[in-house]
């Protein structure tokens, strides 16, 4: 009898208590009343003029311009020009030093004479049969070579004399007299600013409102009484990254050039639709784009109204068909109308208004960092509207940059302006950087496995091996966005150069680069066309081997003596420098952080990703490809819904014997 009231009474009382319970929680929570009314904000219809202008703000740039640098080396005997000097095409700019050269065409004309005289003497000699026809014509060869040795030489006295490539101002002296010349330094920039380039950066939704080769009114910021004509010239195939798309315009500039490469300005638009009508606020549309609708107010009530919308002007809509004039309208207040069309999640996807400006310049040190890109970047976005401050933290070899926004500021609209500041100060920023990556900050940033993977094979071998094999099938796994790779042990290629043998050779350590690029290249060549067939034509030239780095020729600083890398350098087939460490538990492997995509389920992800990984190990067992999961976010989803089955079971099984 113990046995039954026992349990019994353990049953009554938590029973009591999720009664007490219920009844203090209804007390506490909110009941929403159906016939209460809700604030709202609305208005009412009118007609209005639909030929509206609107504008899109962009920058300026030059049609040309180029960094001028030498087709051969040497010393820098006159700079004919300064910063700031209008230069004409052909105008000679530069005069490097050619006296060797014109001391080694001297001698080719000296030889030439003497082969001329012997191809005289051998041809009345050979008419006469007193020598060999073949005497006569190893002095006809002789002769030519010469001829050709001399026309070298004298389109390398020619090179020694650099001049403008079209007409321009020079914009940037990069060198000095006295200096040394190589081909890939600069030495001027010149820049044509009678033709410009005009870019905007437009939304998807209004890419519709320009087409190519036709002409739109522009207007610089600096003067905006003068009105300029451009020709659209390129519509962007691809978005940035704040989402929009540019639009680039070629546009003449004023007789005295009063435009400026880097100002600023705006392409005029005008609706093409004229006349009245009705224009509400973008925001009041509900519904999907192909089938739009709005709240209209009747009898104190808000109804759904399917609507036609024929064009949208920046942030307001003009709608054809479905409204009428007077008609009320709700556009604000729609929160709780849509409150039962909302979905949940274990943490819902917001936006923060935060945005991220990430710039890699790899090699650089803090200090160099923060000189270079950190407070061009800072100064660009001094002046973008809604910051509320920017945090900057400058890395060996990267920039960050964290722009807190105003609560309320467009996050989109920011992006886009943040965009076009840094596009305009791009030139101004080192060339070894690469390009300043944009994000906003959002749970889906954030990595939901973190994966430690292990093999037998060599580090170097299992690295590339995860590079080339694996990757790419888990990056193809629907849901994954992005996999960062910790750890590991990448090959690397390196050129050991000895400095004390370049200062022996007199050469700089950009020949070097330069002349190894330059040799590891594999391009097209053109095409063989016949009469049967039509043959590709390709330059092979990348490197196989250690060896064909070491035999690329560098330089030539004395006639007939080149030097090569082998001759200044060591090649070793090396280990990059390592940057990041992965372990588990004690032991070394290739960490990898798998992010989902923003739609993603990260159950169904993380379920997918662990079969591709049994996949993988089982095609190589053979290597003893492990992939171990350190940490899976959804674990924590999982338990979460397990929890709400098991206290909606137990709820049911306790209402049923309150009940009986």
């Amino acid at each position: 009898m113990l046995y039954v009231i026992i349990p019994l009474a353990i049953i009554a009382i938590v029973v009591i208590k999720l009664k007490t319970n219920k009844e203090i929680t209804q007390s506490k929570v909110y009941q929403y009343d159906k016939e209460q009314a809700i604030n709202v904000q609305v208005d009412t219809l009118q007609l209005e003029n639909v030929n509206a202008e609107f504008s899109y703000s962009g920058t300026f740039e030059p049609n040309k311009e180029t960094k001028i640098s030498a087709e051969l080396q040497g010393k820098i005997n006159t700079i004919l020009v300064d910063a700031g000097s209008v230069v004409s095409k052909g105008q000679t700019l530069i005069q490097l030093d050619n006296s060797l050269l014109k001391l080694q065409l001297q001698t080719i004309e000296v030889q030439i004479e003497g082969l001329e005289a012997d191809v005289n003497r051998y041809t009345i000699l050979a008419k006469a049969d007193a020598i060999q026809g073949v005497q006569l014509e190893k002095a006809e060869l002789g002769l030519k070579s010469a001829k050709v040795q001399k026309a070298t030489f004298l389109e390398q006295i020619n090179k020694t004399t650099i001049k403008a490539p079209f007409n321009g101002v020079v914009t940037a002296k990069l060198s000095e007299e006295g200096a040394f010349a190589a081909p890939g330094v600069p030495l001027l920039q010149i820049t044509d600013i009678t033709t410009l380039k005009f870019t905007v950066n437009v939304p998807e939704k209004d890419l519709s409102q320009f087409k190519l080769n036709q002409s739109y009114s522009l207007s610089a910021d600096a003067y905006s009484e003068i009105l300029l004509t451009g020709k659209t010239t390129m519509i962007g195939s691809k978005a940035n990254m704040g989402s929009s798309f540019p639009i680039q315009f070629t546009v003449n500039n004023t007789s005295d050039l009063k435009i400026k490469s880097g100002m600023f300005g705006k392409v005029l638009l005008k609706n093409e639709t004229s006349g009245k009508g009705i224009i509400i606020p973008s925001s009041a549309i509900q519904g999907t784009d192909n089938q739009p609708q709005v709240y209209v107010v009747k009898n104190g009530k808000a109804l759904l109204q399917n609507i036609t919308i024929s064009n949208k002007i920046q942030n307001k809509a003009v709608v054809s068909s479905g409204l009428n004039e007077g008609d009320v309208i709700v556009t604000n207040g729609l929160g709780f109308i849509g409150y039962k069309n909302l979905s949940y999640e274990l943490m819902p996807d917001f936006n923060q208004p935060v945005v991220v400006i990430k710039t890699v310049y790899p090699g650089a040190e803090p200090n160099e960092v923060e000189t270079s890109v950190s407070r061009k970047i800072e100064d660009a976005l001094s002046n973008l509207e809604g910051v509320d401050y920017l945090l900057t933290k400058s890395l060996p070899n990267a920039s960050i940059i964290i722009a807190n926004l105003k609560y309320g500021t467009d996050l989109d609209k920011t992006m886009q302006d943040a965009q076009r500041y840094i596009d305009n100060i791009r030139k101004d920023l080192p060339q070894d950087i690469l390009s300043p990556v944009m994000s906003k900050v959002s749970p889906n940033d954030l990595p939901i496995m973190s994966i430690s993977a292990t093999s037998n094979l060599s580090a170097t071998e299992f690295y590339q091996k995860m590079k080339d094999d694996y990757l790419p099938q888990i990056q193809q796994i629907k849901g994954v966005a992005e996999i960062t790779v910790l750890g590991g042990e990448e090959r690397e290629i390196q050129v050991k150069i000895n400095q004390d043998k370049l200062k022996l050779y007199k050469i700089s350590m950009i020949q070097v680069v330069e002349a190894i690029n330059r040799s590891g290249l594999d391009l097209p060549a053109g095409k063989v066309q016949t009469e049967k067939e039509n043959n590709s034509v390709r330059l092979t030239g990348k490197f196989t081997s250690l060896e064909d780095i070491k035999k690329v020729q560098v330089a030539m600083p004395v006639l007939g003596s080149p030097v090569y890398v082998k001759d200044i350098a060591d090649v070793i087939d090396g280990i990059k420098e390592t940057t990041s460490i992965s372990r588990y538990n004690g032991k070394n492997g290739i960490g990898l952080m798998l992010k989902k995509q923003g739609d993603a389920n990260a159950v169904d992800v993380s379920k997918l990703v662990r079969e591709k990984f049994k996949s993988i190990e089982q095609q190589n067992a053979t290597s003893a490809v492990k992939f171990i999961i350190a940490d899976d976010s959804t674990d924590n989803t999982i338990a979460a819904v397990n929890s709400v089955i098991f206290d909606l079971i137990l709820a049911v099984i306790l209402v049923s014997l309150e009940t009986h």
